[in-house]
C-alpha cells in the first residue's frame, strides 16, 4: 500500500492564505451569511480597508520592482543597495497583515453564532480546496506562489478566480520579496 494513501487529507494552513485571498473569498461568504444592515455596513468598511491596504502594498512593490530593475540595468550595480527597500517592504507587509487580521476579526466578532459557524465551515472548505485545487499539495497555492503580478485580475485561492476581487496579489517584486499571510 502506498504511503500517500495512508495519510489523511490536509488543508492549506490558515497562515498560508495570503491577504489578497481574502476579497475573492469574501463575496460568496457575504451572501451566505445573510448579514443584517449593521453587519453589511461593517462588512463594506472592512472590504474598503482591505482594498486600500492591498492597493498601498501593490504601489509600494511596484516601486520596489522599478528600483530592482534599475539596479539590474546599472553596470556594477550593488545588490546590497536593495536590502533596505526589501526590509522595509517586509516590515510593512507584517504591519499590514496585523491590520487586516484585526479588521476581519472585528467583522467576525459582529457575527452571531450561526453566522460564525457558516464562516468557519466556509473557510475550512476553502482551505481544503486550496490544497486540492490546481498545484495543490505543499502550501496549496502550487505554481501560483510568486507568479502573477499584484494587479492581475482573477486569482484568488485555487480555482476561485471567478469570484472577483483584487486578484492573486503575489508581487513580482523580485526574488527577495516577501508576503505575509493573513
Amino acid at each position: 500500500m502506498a504511503l500517500a494513501a495512508c495519510l489523511p487529507a490536509a488543508a492549506t494552513p490558515l497562515v498560508d492564505l495570503i491577504a489578497s485571498d481574502i476579497l475573492p473569498m469574501s463575496e460568496q461568504l457575504k451572501k451566505d451569511l445573510q448579514l443584517t444592515p449593521n453587519q453589511q455596513i461593517l462588512w463594506r468598511q472592512t472590504e474598503q480597508k482591505t482594498r486600500a491596504i492591498l492597493a498601498q502594498r501593490q504601489q509600494r512593490r511596484a516601486r520596489l520592482q522599478e528600483q530592482t530593475e534599475q539596479l539590474l540595468r546599472t553596470p556594477g550595480g550593488e545588490f546590497r543597495d536593495l536590502a533596505r527597500g526589501y526590509d522595509e517592504d517586509g516590515a510593512a507587509a507584517e504591519q499590514e497583515a496585523r491590520q487586516l487580521r484585526e479588521a476581519w476579526f472585528s467583522m467576525a466578532d459582529a457575527l452571531d453564532d450561526h453566522q460564525r459557524k457558516l464562516a468557519q465551515d466556509y473557510i475550512a472548505d476553502r482551505m481544503q480546496r486550496a490544497t486540492d485545487g490546481p498545484g495543490g499539495g505543499e502550501g496549496g497555492h502550487g505554481s501560483r506562489r510568486g507568479s502573477a503580478p499584484s494587479g492581475s485580475m482573477g486569482g484568488g485561492m485555487g480555482g476561485m478566480s471567478g469570484m472577483g476581487g483584487m486578484g492573486s496579489g503575489r508581487s513580482s517584486s523580485g526574488s527577495f520579496g516577501t508576503d505575509t499571510g493573513f
